[in-house]
């Protein structure tokens, strides 16, 4: 990977992904998961993404603390603030986002929440907000997929771990019915703008000029001089 990802190329595939998997595979998949799935493990594994929002928050408190105070900080302390407000941005747009949306779950689960597999109920519900209306964007898949551009745009040959981790987040939802493809599609791609919004205004990855090509960011580790 040389080459931070096109946003427009990502919006792109996720308008005609997530467009494709509401009409043709959302049902089907919600359908096979609840009759020949949803053991524990595809709980455990989506919860890989939930220890993020808090290492966030404990992140940005100290860093921010210590410039609040005086310190200098070091240029991977600055890298791990902006980290640090690239996720806690996500969770927060990904709430606001829900309640636009009103989308209801595969599964009654919650409070007597509506859902496809009780009721029949599939779709959006614009404006229609509360926990029973609040299945998109996945917020699991927002908050991984968010560490993952970051991992990825940051140190380009550990992007296997970052594919890995999307991955096993994404299966576990699926796995456990907690979310449609879709929501997974649009989490994910709120993750990813996110992360690289926040990089590009940092400076830790190269504006975008119109009409041009995206450069490639300087390595963060560069090789010493021999």
């Amino acid at each position: 990977m040389t080459t931070t990802p096109n946003w427009r190329t990502m919006a792109a595939v996720a308008l005609l992904a997530g467009t494709a998997s509401y009409f043709f595979l959302d049902r089907p998949i919600a359908y096979f998961a609840h009759e020949h799935l949803r053991q524990a493990v595809f709980v455990q594994m989506q919860r890989l993404s939930e220890p993020l929002l808090p290492a966030a928050v404990t992140v940005a408190l100290v860093t921010g603390g210590l410039q609040l105070f005086g310190r200098t900080l070091a240029r991977w302390q600055k890298i791990l603030f902006f980290c640090s407000v690239a996720i806690l941005l996500t969770t927060v747009i990904t709430d606001e986002l829900k309640s636009v949306f009103g989308r209801t779950w595969p599964e009654t689960w919650s409070n007597d929440n509506p859902s496809l597999i009780r009721d029949g109920i599939f779709g959006f519900n614009p404006g229609r907000s509360g926990r029973a209306y609040s299945a998109f964007p996945s917020g699991h898949t927002a908050d991984i997929a968010t560490a993952a551009t970051l991992l990825w745009a940051l140190w380009r040959r550990l992007w296997p771990i970052s594919v890995l981790a999307v991955a096993v987040v994404v299966v576990g939802l699926v796995g456990a019915n907690y979310h449609f493809l879709s929501d997974m599609i649009g989490g994910g791609f709120l993750g990813a703008s996110v992360a690289l919004a926040t990089l590009r205004m940092s400076g830790l990855l190269p504006a975008v000029t119109p009409g041009r090509s995206t450069p490639a960011a300087a390595p963060l580790n560069p090789p010493a001089r021999s």
